[in-house]
């Protein structure tokens, strides 16, 4: 909006500096794909080593893979440039005091409508001729957890959690849900963890069988003869 045919009190000016430095611990401020829009690209952690195992363990011909549903909290932060379709959304924003949430605040429907609103008038060390409009929101989000089982008795599975409304946030680790590795910002609701769905698959060496519907030895037959 020109500031000379300002018709509203209310202006981006009015709201605080967007705290760059405090969002930016689990990722930097990218433009978004194509869009207009900015928002933090999250940290890529480095993939862990798969964990030895007991010298010559016994190996197994199937694993299952289980996908599970969590939620997580994150500050997702969009920034959007000047535009007058934000002058409303600016106006709400100044009209109702927001209070801080802790850190630690677990009620997820306190969180749910907790939104924080700021200008951004900086990015990458170049001041912006008009500032951008940024939003804060914290979740909660839908996570999707997906645990494969080794194929050896003695290994750890493997695990991933990726969250939807957070493009490449994505967490690898080995052992059990509670062996998720920690992700600046990330907090993670560990108590909500809901299977959604499981499916066999097959290891190394071995072959799905339609007619008994499991994982055979390649060197058997579904029929139970053994290729020699």
């Amino acid at each position: 909006m020109d500031p000379k045919n300002k018709t509203s009190k209310y202006d981006i000016a009015d709201l605080p500096e967007l705290p760059l430095e405090a969002f930016e611990l689990s990722g930097k401020l990218e433009q978004h794909g194509f869009d207009p829009v900015l928002s933090i690209k999250p940290l890529k952690l480095p993939r862990p080593k798969k964990p030895d195992v007991a010298t010559a363990p016994a190996q197994k011909c199937s694993y299952m893979e289980k996908t599970y549903l969590s939620q997580v909290l994150y500050p997702k932060v969009v920034c959007y440039p000047p535009s007058e379709l934000f002058d409303t959304a600016i106006a709400t924003a100044l009209q109702h005091p927001l209070k801080d949430v802790s850190p630690n605040e677990f009620n997820l429907d306190l969180i749910s409508n907790y939104n924080r609103f700021y200008k951004l008038s900086k990015f990458k060390g170049t001041r912006l001729t008009n500032p951008f409009y940024c939003t804060v929101k914290y979740g909660p989000w839908s996570a999707v957890v997906v645990e494969k089982e080794a194929c050896d008795t003695d290994g750890a599975s493997s695990w991933t959690l990726t969250v939807n409304a957070i493009p490449g946030l994505l967490l690898h680790w080995y052992g059990t849900w509670l062996n998720v590795p920690s992700y600046p910002l990330l907090q993670i609701i560990k108590g909500d963890l809901s299977l959604n769905s499981q499916k066999p698959n097959c290891c190394p060496g071995c072959k799905w069988c339609p007619a008994t519907h499991t994982c055979i030895l390649n060197s058997v037959s579904c029929e139970g003869d053994v290729h020699i």
